[in-house]
């Protein structure tokens, strides 16, 4: 496993450590671990040492608190028919059961604001995300959706993708607030600009600058045509569109 520096453009470090093809990298927030999720197992990787830990049999879709200390996750086996959201240390000591479901849930979000979440079951009908909130161990209908979706930088706001092609919506976390986005675009081509904006690339080929709020929008740059394949991304201080090989650079609010 090599961990890169998108700054300076160079290797930071190399770990001996294998995986399988498909596996999928959660990176904490503090940059101290990883996560390594592949169809065996879920492991903790310590990025100082290189030191790994497995955790129990049966974790699914984690996801680190924002501290970096904690995760919340599903726990699921076959032979059960109870699906169960817990929360953990990182190497999976320590859990707490949150909520019992009989539903497997398709996507788990958890953002700044520690005491929600967020929850996306595609096998209901229709398909609908859902509050999930800690404290109280409930679950709230947020929406139907068709999955995918990102949290704010504060925590407070989650964009999702509507239920029809192409189209998103932005929810309050706390209080289950829906403002509908009308410019046709998709959670997976956009990305938070400040805690009151993201910027989206629309099927007409714009970027826009999107307010969470109003809906209100901004036309930033035409023309910009973004392959399956291509996304932008968010950085520190700017963010990062990148089209046919060419990088356009939008600094933030």
């Amino acid at each position: 496993m090599t961990t890169f520096d998108i700054v300076t453009e160079t290797v930071t470090r190399r770990l001996p450590i294998s995986t399988l093809p498909g596996t999928v990298f959660t990176w904490s927030a503090t940059g101290s671990a990883v996560l390594l999720i592949d169809e065996q197992q879920t492991r903790r990787i310590n990025l100082t040492d290189g030191s790994a830990a497995a955790l129990p049999f049966g974790v699914h879709f984690p996801i680190w608190k924002a501290t970096g200390d904690r995760i919340l996750y599903q726990f699921f086996r076959e032979n059960l028919t109870q699906n169960t959201i817990a929360i953990a240390d990182s190497d999976g000591t320590n859990f707490t059961a949150v909520l019992d479901s009989p539903s497997q849930f398709d996507q788990l979000w958890w953002g700044n604001k520690e005491q929600y979440a967020i929850v996306y079951d595609g096998g209901s009908n229709p398909p609908q995300y859902q509050r999930l909130l800690i404290s109280s161990k409930q679950l709230v209908p947020l929406g139907p959706g068709s999955g995918g979706g990102r949290f704010s930088p504060s925590g407070s706001l989650f964009l999702a993708n509507g239920i029809d092609d192409n189209t998103v919506f932005v929810a309050n976390i706390e209080t289950g607030t829906i403002q509908p986005i009308s410019t046709p675009t998709l959670v997976t081509k956009s990305v938070w600009d400040s805690n009151e904006s993201f910027l989206a690339y629309t099927t007409t080929n714009t970027l826009i600058r999107v307010s969470a709020i109003s809906g209100a929008e901004e036309d930033l740059a035409s023309s910009i045509t973004l392959a399956d394949d291509e996304y932008i991304l968010g950085l520190a201080e700017q963010s990062l569109v990148v089209s046919n090989g060419t990088a356009v650079r939008v600094l933030r609010q």
